[in-house]
């Protein structure tokens, strides 16, 4: 037994250490660490130059907002860079504290174009987040020293998002060049609710976040409220309110408001409101017809082929679909879900039947990647429309805002390089790339061919100005700027003439330019602004801003207007050259080792069976999130008896593995000991779904006072998604199949048996509303004895909420079928948060047996039925309240279960009530 046990263990060694090195980790050597008087920067090697970018400026930061948000926090801010994304993004976040930049910026400027630095407005945003709310003020100032340095974040669990948000949402305006303080796109999404009345959202649905439109409200909501309150009353009083609402934060901000203004909250948001609106003129844009609908959809504009408007439509309930509308307006929704960006993600060629489009996708698996900020590609996919077939054009590259050009046979492209943007082109294969624009400087966006002369146009941004430039004959030439109006989406009219929009007469307005002399001229107003626009000889097709989104709208040619308009010329500042290796010798760089670290203890109780055992619950993680540690350990005090539990996760990349023990756990008080590993084979990800192929290894320990037990299982999965839309809550189709054998040891007889275990699930997307249909079947082999001697087998395999159902047999099969019913969108605001989604799983499911008498199925069915409840708060943490029960076809009294399910805190799920 001892042989085959320690056999065993040399199979799984083996296997681990090559399947270990089957991510490409050719480029990753670790993480480096620099510090300055406040700061600890933490970034790979390929990211020294953005980490030294940071570490400039990073302490003047530091000292203006800590002065201006009365900072008594002490100690170094983690900083963590990452630079391997697809997407742009920075986050603060907690367990433990620290702030994470994306080097990659974004290709949409949602911070507006006059953000001269990236980094720099990134840095603000988070910063502030880090300073804001691990402030020691309130209760936490003298439970920090008790409970741990993580006590501060739990003034967030109920703080209104609008609250959090809107404090970054002005300093990034304020204390950096540009944000979306400065940016009229960002205004928009406020100004269109105004103009449609009753289609603004309470404050009370500004303390969470939504999946219905408009895109970040916490955000938008915030910006009206705090700049509000620092307009009129001074930061000084934002500091105020902040440590007011922090003693007691149970009756929300509006007390404390109220308090430190003399106005609540609603008053100030009415107030606000009322400003806004003020700058709406409602009488542009009244010839303009809107030809999208009225339905939940945001669009982006393609190209006109062949008299036939070509767009993306963005729904909930589908995703992204090509759309296109014919010369009497009509809209056809050409395809199913598309999985690309909203964005300047597909071109279609001229005969209609290839589409070119970004798809995103991450490599969990990498060891640069972290929780939050996963490895990722954006690669350039060519989709047959006629055959919904998609061929890769790149491999793992960094690609944006894709055209065709047939009349070269190549595509041009951005491409990301760290911060910046170039433009690149390369045959209609993805081969002969070449680079067409490049500037250190400077990046460069929205891209558009001339149909007819191959000309590109575009538009760079350099240290927060905008130039329209063109690219002929092989030359670039300025024609617009740089100015430090906003410059966006030129298109060529004809070969004369080029459109473009520009905030210089806020809100953004239509305007065109003549090459050859340079002039341009207003031609157009909306109420609420024109992002893009297509000019035809008869009719002009534009994109604004309404309620439900991005919207179509179409205008007759005739009322546009010449209005001359000159752009009043800024020249970007000149940067004091300093080389990277006179920055570096300021700072001394060291290796960075991830360790964890105490982050938080809680008197927090275990729940055996109906009963609370009194209990401290601690967690331990480290800054890249790499180590995570959680433990309890308590007393039960009926049985004078201690009780603890410890979880070790550590997830080097692409391995990941898991240590886990219990002391005095129920029902029988065993003491237990576990370790597995999870091994990566094959991980795929394309616009037609994902594969996961992998391997798991788990051996465990047990120990009671009836018996002694060792189990070594290895399990083999597989599983396959396709993409969903953000209705689609139980997914679209997709099936998964495992397999594992489990040798189980009864050390206390001794014995030992050996069973395999199979599961194989396929989920169906059914007609009605998001509706799916799921089979589970799984499948208990038992290779030489009855199941009744398997004690082991019940927590594999039990009939859902209940123990004691089930045959004795050789080979025992359990088959569920599932039924799901999502009621969604939910916006029902409530206390701090509120409900965003409410789900119906109805379940059926027995069981086949084969055992000495053969064939058989169990005489017992079971039917119940689980209903939950989302309920968001403004961090964005989730609390899901369920109840189930479950019927046997004989009558037994039915079985009911009643629990929590959280993410905050990493507690995962908690029963707090077990009926059975």
């Amino acid at each position: 037994m001892r042989v085959r046990y320690v056999l065993f263990l040399l199979f799984i060694l083996l296997l681990a250490i090559p399947l270990g090195l089957l991510a490409d980790s050719s480029t990753y050597e670790g993480y480096r660490r620099i510090e300055t008087n406040h700061l600890k920067i933490i970034y790979e090697p390929l990211y020294r130059e953005a980490a030294l970018q940071v570490a400039s400026f990073g302490d003047d930061i530091y000292t203006t907002l800590s002065e201006e948000l009365e900072y008594k926090g002490k100690g170094k801010v983690p900083v963590v860079i990452t630079g391997r994304t697809a997407w742009a993004n920075g986050y603060f976040a907690p367990f433990p504290s620290r702030v994470t930049l994306f080097v990659t910026s974004d290709d949409t400027l949602f911070l507006g174009h006059r953000s001269s630095s990236w980094l720099y407005s990134l840095f603000t945003h988070e910063l502030t987040h880090y300073i804001h709310l691990t402030n020691p003020i309130g209760p936490a100032s003298f439970l920090t020293p008790i409970f741990g340095p993580e006590v501060p974040n739990m003034n967030t669990v109920l703080m209104s998002g609008w609250w959090i948000e809107g404090i970054t949402t002005n300093t990034e305006s304020i204390f950096s060049d540009g944000g979306r303080g400065d940016n009229e796109r960002f205004k928009m999404l406020i100004k269109a609710s105004l103009l449609e009345g009753e289609s603004i959202w309470s404050l009370h649905k500004g303390a969470y976040s939504s999946i219905l439109p408009p895109s970040g409200r916490i955000y938008l909501t915030g910006y009206l409220m705090v700049d509000y309150i620092i307009r009129n009353f001074g930061i000084s009083s934002f500091n105020a309110i902040n440590h007011s609402y922090t003693k007691f934060p149970f009756f929300g901000l509006s007390p404390a408001t109220k308090k430190i203004t003399g106005m609540s909250t609603q008053e100030i948001y009415q107030e606000a409101l009322k400003e806004f609106k003020m700058s709406i003129d409602e009488e542009k844009g009244k010839e303009a017809i809107l030809i999208s609908g009225e339905e939940r959809a945001s669009f982006d504009l393609i190209n006109i082929i062949n008299d036939t408007l070509y767009t993306t439509s963005y729904t909930l309930s589908k995703g992204i679909s090509l759309t296109s509308f014919d010369n009497a307006d009509t809209k056809s929704t050409l395809t199913s879900t598309i999985p690309t960006l909203k964005e300047g993600g597909m071109s279609i060629t001229k005969d209609e039947k290839r589409a070119y489009i970004i798809y995103q996708s991450g490599n969990y698996f990498h060891p640069a990647s972290l929780n939050s900020a996963p490895v990722s590609y954006s690669d350039i996919y060519v989709l047959d429309l006629e055959s919904n077939k998609y061929t890769p054009i790149t491999h793992q590259g960094s690609y944006y805002q894709v055209k065709v050009d047939e009349k070269r046979n190549r595509i041009i492209a951005l491409e990301g390089i760290q911060e910046r943007y170039r433009l690149i082109e390369m045959d209609l294969l993805g081969n002969n790339k070449k680079v067409l624009f490049d500037e250190k400087d400077a990046s460069i966006y929205f891209p558009q061919v001339s149909k007819s002369t191959g000309d590109i146009t575009a538009i760079v941004v350099r240290e927060g100005t905008s130039a329209l430039v063109l690219y002929s004959n092989n030359q670039w030439s300025t024609l617009v700027g740089p100015t430090d109006r906003e410059l966006r989406t030129p298109r060529f009219i004809d070969d004369s003439h080029i459109s473009f929009t520009s905030d210089k007469d806020a809100p953004y307005s239509l305007y065109s330019l003549n090459i050859a002399t340079k002039e341009t001229f207003l031609r157009y107003t909306d109420s609420i602004g024109i992002l893009d626009a297509i000019i035809s000889p008869t009719s002009v097709y534009y994109l604004s801003y309404r309620s439900h989104g991005e919207s179509i709208f179409k205008v007759d040619s005739s009322h546009l207007t010449k209005k001359k308009g000159e752009f009043i010329i800024s020249t970007p500042p000149i940067k004091e050259e300093e080389t990277i290796n006179i920055k570096s010798s300021l700072f001394e760089e060291k290796r960075y080792v991830d360790y964890p670290q105490f982050n938080l203890w809680l008197p927090l109780p275990y729940t055996d069976d109906n009963s609370f055992v009194p209990a401290a619950w601690t967690i331990w993680t480290s800054l890249l999130q790499k180590h995570i540690i959680q433990g309890q350990a308590g007393y039960v005090i009926e049985e004078n008896l201690p009780r603890a539990s410890i979880t070790y996760q550590y997830n080097p990349g692409p391995v990941s593995f898991t240590l886990m023990g219990s002391l005095h756990e129920p029902p029988s008080r065993s003491n237990n000991i576990s370790a597995s590993i999870s091994i990566p084979l094959s991980y795929k990800a394309a616009p037609s779904g994902t594969h996961y192929t992998h391997l798991s290894f788990l051996t465990g320990y047990r120990h009671s006072v009836l018996q002694q037990s060792l189990s070594l299982v290895g399990q083999i999965g597989h599983s396959f998604n396709t993409p969903r839309a953000p209705l689609d809550t139980f997914g679209k189709f997709s099936y998964s199949l495992s397999y594992a054998l489990q040798d189980y040891v009864l050390l206390s007889i001794p014995s030992m048996k050996f069973l395999s275990i199979a599961r194989a699930t396929l989920s169906i997307p059914m007609p009605l509303y998001h509706q799916s249909v799921r089979l589970e079947v799984n499948n208990i082999l038992s290779h030489g004895n009855l199941f009744s001697k398997f004690p082991i087998v019940q927590s594999i395999l039990p009939p859902l909420y209940l123990t004691g159902y089930g045959k004795d047999g050789y080979n025992k099969t359990k088959i569920s079928l599932y039924y799901n019913i999502p009621f969604v969108p939910l916006d029902i605001p409530f206390l701090y948060g509120g409900f965003t989604e409410i789900d119906l799983s109805l379940h059926a499911s027995s069981y086949m047996y084969v055992g000495v008498d053969g064939f058989f199925v169990d005489e017992t069915y079971f039917f119940g039925a689980t209903l939950s409840l989302k309920y968001t708060l403004s961090v964005g943490a989730n609390i899901s309240p369920f109840i189930g029960f479950e019927i046997d076809s004989h009558g037994n009294p039915p079985a009911v279960r009643i629990g929590i399910n959280t993410d905050i805190l990493y507690i995962g799920e908690n029963e707090v009530l077990g009926v059975r």
